[in-house]
């Protein structure tokens, strides 16, 4: 099953939120919230009228925060 473009963005939000994050504050789950929250910021601002707002979308982002959380937590 291939995942839609949009929703493979959504992931890769979330993984490099989550890198960035914790390169920045050394805390691996702060960097996981982080990637939480920009993904429901992403949602709200759709909200706006701006975009379409899906919660399979926020789902998503959360999802390459947490991949890259089990990466990092099993490999490093």
């Amino acid at each position: 099953m291939k995942l839609a473009k949009d929703k493979q963005l959504h992931i890769l939000a979330g993984i490099v939120t989550t890198m960035v994050t914790q390169g920045l504050t050394e805390s691996l789950w702060v960097a996981f919230f982080a990637s939480v929250l920009v993904g429901a910021a992403k949602e709200a601002y759709d909200a706006t009228g701006r975009g379409t707002v899906d919660f399979w979308d926020f789902v998503a982002t959360v999802a390459g925060g947490l991949l890259f959380v089990v990466i990092v937590s099993v490999f490093v």
